[in-house]
């Protein structure tokens, strides 16, 4: 068997399927492409939780398929997909109903030089002892903020969630994976006065609600919110408590080269 080959026809088939598809990853053509790849990747020996091969992840992926946030909004006219800021962030950034229009997503990854001083209960033992295989996992997500008909200028923004990831001693091509904060901030392109405006506005306008979310979240994940904009434009949040551990939040991965599946 040329498993090599069949493995090349199989991304082409996975890529043409999800062309096909629109970026939707749920659709039965696209889960059947998926399929036939994942099992001749069971064939191979390959692992990339270890070694050279796990130096495969580093880089910086362009995320192909569509958001996955919930309760998407819908599409605007240049056909980007549409959520609220909340849905987008955790609900950590106000205005949390804010309509944004996402136009890329990035995700890098990197050996992490320093460990983090979040670290959920479970994992902290086998990353305090230093994991060789320890990265940085970013999640960077390119937004414009849907202004009211014909109201310019353009506001546009970089969201981006700094999480951390370390193998599964347990299962082939798993990584366990947990956040600890997030930042959102004005690209460099954006009316940084008309950014102020939204944001600074939205302070005298919070609702009880997301007074309400935030502080569960300030209980249950020992959340440190900005109170208010940093001189730049941005504002941060950090989990001293971060959910996570083998076998809760992860992720499987059974290539990692040109295509990352």
């Amino acid at each position: 068997i040329n498993l090599k080959g069949k493995i090349k026809e199989a991304k082409a088939a996975l890529l043409d399927a999800l062309t096909d598809a629109n970026g939707e990853t749920n659709g039965q053509p696209f889960l059947s492409a998926l399929g036939k790849l994942e099992d001749l990747y069971k064939l191979t020996s390959l692992d990339l939780r270890g070694g050279k091969h796990s130096r495969k992840l580093d880089g910086v992926w362009l995320t192909m398929s569509n958001p996955n946030y919930q309760d998407c909004l819908g599409q605007n006219i240049n056909g980007d997909y549409m959520y609220t800021l909340g849905r987008m962030s955790f609900d950590m950034f106000r205005p949390e109903h804010l309509r944004c229009s996402i136009q890329a997503i990035f995700n890098p990854i990197s050996i992490a030089e320093v460990a983090p001083s979040a670290i959920p209960k479970s994992l902290r033992e086998e990353v305090e002892e230093g994991s060789k295989c320890l990265r940085n996992y970013n999640i960077v997500v390119s937004f414009t903020i849907e202004q009211e008909h014909g109201k310019e200028p353009n506001v546009q923004g970089i969201m981006t969630n700094y999480g951390f990831i370390v193998p599964d001693p347990n299962v082939r091509n798993r990584y366990s994976v947990w956040f600890t904060g997030g930042c959102i901030e004005p690209n460099d392109e954006t009316d940084k006065e008309e950014w102020f405006k939204i944001f600074n506005a939205s302070k005298a306008k919070e609702e009880i609600k997301e007074r309400a979310k935030q502080l569960a979240s300030k209980v249950l994940l020992g959340v440190r919110l900005s109170d208010s904009l940093e001189g730049d434009g941005s504002m941060s949040f950090h989990f001293d408590r971060p959910i996570g551990g083998h076998g809760k939040t992860y992720f499987d991965i059974f290539t990692a080269t040109a295509l990352s599946v």
